[in-house]
């Protein structure tokens, strides 16, 4: 698999630099906490449901794409996670979380990964 370097728990200095590898990733709480990130200096509540995920190095452009997950510790859950940008910037991603009903809720598990220039 390209763009994969070093293996499990690595820190390698060479992640990010091509196409094929993240750019940032992000894990966090429902209180916006971190668990676990790369590129990644905070995560921001904006409103039920609305997270802003701050970018440590901005992307060189705003042409990136954003995956994520989100759910509910202990109990079955479905939820989805999306980016949203009204204005797109390099420096910051917004991600709106909903239930399986496509309603706006915050969830105690929450991840992100972002590829792009």
């Amino acid at each position: 698999m390209s763009g994969i370097i070093g293996g499990a728990g690595s820190r390698s200095g060479f992640i990010g630099r091509s196409k094929d590898t993240a750019k940032a990733w992000c894990n966090w709480n429902g209180s916006q906490a971190i668990q676990g990130s790369f590129n990644v200096s905070s995560v921001t509540d904006v409103a039920t449901g609305k997270a802003q995920v701050n970018l440590t190095t901005p992307m060189t452009n705003i042409n990136y794409a954003v995956a994520g997950m989100a759910g509910t510790e202990g109990t079955p859950d479905t939820s989805a996670i999306s980016g949203w940008q009204e204005a797109p910037l390099t420096t910051r991603i917004y991600v709106y979380i909903t239930s399986i009903t496509g309603i706006a809720a915050d969830r105690a598990r929450n991840s992100v990964i972002v590829f792009g220039d």
